[in-house]
């Protein structure tokens, strides 16, 4: 009986640490949606920068159509230019700090990807306890009932020999 209370015991703390292990990887698809969220948004603001970039590039070629008739502006057109130049400059600047984001997240998300392996490991161990644990209570069931068998007929034949010694057969 022991044997049995400690099985059960074994199977409520191997239950228990699934339960654990399968909200922590609750957890990490949670994070991973939220990092793709984040990705969709970058992805959405690159959209527009380039939106703005074919607007700008729009302004440039009309620019440029209008410089031979405008030959007497032509230094405000070139000033122009240069502002919109550093503004060029500006924003590659800024891709680049986002392609350094975007490559520190795809890091992060190799990390994340070798600790879930781990975890899938981990829980391929705990299958196979649990099958050792199951082919052991099996094994247990069927020793007991074995002996259970043998004892009751040994009971029965000690009652008939009983019965036969007071005359009751």
């Amino acid at each position: 009986m022991d044997g049995f209370a400690t099985n059960a015991a074994y199977f409520e703390v191997m239950f228990h640490k699934q339960d654990q292990a399968l909200s922590k990887m609750d957890l990490m698809l949670e994070k991973q949606d939220k990092l793709l969220e984040k990705q969709d948004i970058m992805l959405e603001k690159q959209d527009k920068m380039l939106v703005k970039m074919d607007q700008m590039l729009e302004k440039q070629d009309l620019m440029l159509e209008k410089q031979d008739v405008m030959i007497e502006k032509q230094e405000k057109m070139l000033q122009k230019q240069d502002l919109m130049l550093d503004k060029q400059d500006k924003m590659l600047e800024k891709q680049d700090k986002m392609l350094e984001k975007q490559d520190k997240s795809l890091e992060k998300q190799g990390l994340m990807i070798a600790k879930q392996d781990k975890m899938i490991e981990k829980q391929d161990v705990i299958v196979e306890r649990q099958d050792e644990m199951t082919a052991e209570v099996k094994g247990l069931r069927r020793d007991l009932s074995i002996f259970l068998e043998d004892r009751l007929l040994k009971i029965e034949r000690d009652i008939e020999a009983i019965k036969a010694k007071i005359g009751l057969s």
